[in-house]
């Protein structure tokens, strides 16, 4: 059996063709339910990209009700305005994750040691990138120099993909025991 993370990071704000991208993420999301017995995808919701990762997630497991995933939020820290919406973020995703590194940390760089956290969690990370500045782009040079499988559908580093379609992901995670009530 196999348990997969995949974790997704972009911009901001999308230039081009969004249907465009939510068709590729459907695919990638599709592809990692249909070869791993559990997978879980981790979003924030820090712009366009998260909303749009988030929409396609969504739109896969109500395609695949009976099988084993999750669509988990992590925040960097407890936000106003989570507090204020959590009803209707706790019906919105699976799970919620306050990332415990980062939750004490200055906010401004909260989401950076969230971002890296998520990343070392990741047996995969999906990018959005096409500029050499940003949070994204900083998750995706971390992702790199520790060694992490990732796939930018974004401009920038293209023949850094990892291939996805044609190759076997290592995964971080493979539980000796699954009895974990998370994956059932």
């Amino acid at each position: 059996m196999r348990f997969c993370t995949v974790s997704f990071f972009g911009h901001r704000y999308i230039e081009g063709d969004i249907w465009e991208l939510d068709e590729k993420l459907r695919e990638i999301v599709r592809l990692m339910i249909n070869r791993n017995y559990y997978t879980e995808f981790l979003v924030s919701t820090g712009g366009d990209f998260d909303r749009i990762a988030s929409s396609a997630i969504k739109h896969e497991q109500k395609l695949f009700i009976d099988v084993q995933n999750a669509h988990v939020l992590v925040l960097p820290y407890i936000m106003t305005d989570y507090v204020e919406r959590n009803m209707g973020l706790n019906s919105f995703y699976n799970h919620i994750e306050i990332c415990e590194a980062s939750c004490n940390a200055y906010p401004k760089a909260a989401y950076g040691i969230r971002n890296r956290s998520v990343i070392d969690r990741s047996d995969l990370a999906v990018f959005y990138v096409n500029h050499n500045y940003g949070g994204a782009y900083q998750a995706m040079k971390y992702a790199l120099k520790t060694g992490k499988k990732i796939y930018n559908l974004g401009t920038l580093y293209p023949e850094k993909n990892f291939d996805i379609y044609n190759s076997e992901i290592h995964y971080a995670f493979e539980p000796d025991d699954y009895s974990d009530a998370r994956y059932w």
